[in-house]
């Protein structure tokens, strides 16, 4: 299924769900001698139909485990939802049951991303997040954050650091917890080079591990 110019990247991009996969079980010691679990924040890049595409299949061949851990929560938040849909018209609100999951989809909101961050506290779980594009990462940024374009997630997940929020409205996730998760995305040269442009000099580049096609 991986096209023969696409294997070297295909090896690559496997450390970023194993990562999720181990759940902080397995760690290693940097070139500061600083102890970190592993994260991973890799990036496929090539030209427009050369192939990136196999990141899908191949993504969701290793992380089929992930996904059969996330079955019981994914069942409990529907039958939340459900209680809320049948709940009568003046009765109390369900209250939405505290899940972990695994496996994030790019296409979720920066609260979002912080209340599932949040979730997985409790355990030693790290979240698996695979955008097609790498474009997707931009709408996690943190409003009036110092880098911007999105890769705060990059430089946070790479430190495991403390990320929050704190909102005036009630309805709002106002919350911290730490960024503990891993990322594989791919884009086109042109499309890396101008998500990357903030980068350079601010250090994201160098959290990443890029793989060509």
């Amino acid at each position: 299924l991986v096209p023969d110019n696409a294997r070297e990247a295909a090896a690559a991009m496997i450390f970023s769900p194993l990562g999720s996969y181990l759940n902080n079980t397995v760690a290693i010691r940097d070139v500061s001698g600083k102890r970190r679990n592993l994260q991973f924040t890799t990036i496929i890049v090539g030209n427009s139909s050369s192939g990136k595409g196999f990141v899908d299949y191949v993504s969701d061949f290793i992380t089929r485990r992930l996904r059969q851990r996330d079955a019981a929560s994914w069942a409990a938040l529907d039958a939340w939802q459900e209680q809320k849909r049948t709940a009568a018209k003046g009765d109390p609100q369900p209250l939405k049951p505290v899940v972990p999951l695994q496996l994030l989809s790019s296409n979720m909101t920066e609260p979002a991303l912080l209340e599932r961050l949040k979730a997985l506290e409790s355990t030693t779980a790290r979240a698996y997040i695979k955008a097609s594009e790498i474009d997707e990462l931009r709408k996690f940024q943190t409003t009036g954050t110092r880098l911007g374009g999105g890769q705060d997630i990059i430089l946070s997940a790479f430190d495991t650091a403390p990320y929050g929020a704190l909102r005036v409205s009630a309805e709002a996730v106002s919350t911290m917890t730490v960024m503990s998760v891993n990322i594989c995305a791919s884009s086109t040269y042109p499309g890396t080079q101008e998500f990357f442009r903030q980068g350079v000099e601010r250090g994201s580049v160098g959290r990443c591990d890029f793989s060509i096609v």
